[in-house]
């Protein structure tokens, strides 16, 4: 199950996302891990990537989380506000 949770409710995509493994990431994303899924505090796999500093998850993730979640996450984090838009603001 590509879902499964630890007792805390940390699933593998939040732990990959937390320790900033891009490929793992993918591979969970590419099998339908549930982007929204999240631990005991209510933190996601998005909001980790943000708060470790892992642009290429958060640039992976944005686009896959409905605007609902985005936005209340941005309104309650003002790491993932500042990571986004410092991202995003950028060309590459």
């Amino acid at each position: 199950n590509v879902d499964a949770a630890m007792n805390d409710g940390r699933t593998a995509l939040i732990l990959a996302s937390q320790q900033g493994h891009e490929r793992v990431v993918g591979a969970l994303l590419a099998a339908e891990a549930n982007i929204e899924a999240t631990n005991r505090p209510g933190a996601t796999a998005l909001w980790y990537a943000c708060a470790v500093g892992c642009e290429p998850i958060v640039r992976t993730s944005v686009g896959m989380v409905p605007v609902k979640l985005f936005w209340f996450m941005a309104a309650s984090a003002v790491v993932v506000v500042g990571i986004v838009v410092g991202s995003f603001g950028h060309s590459s």
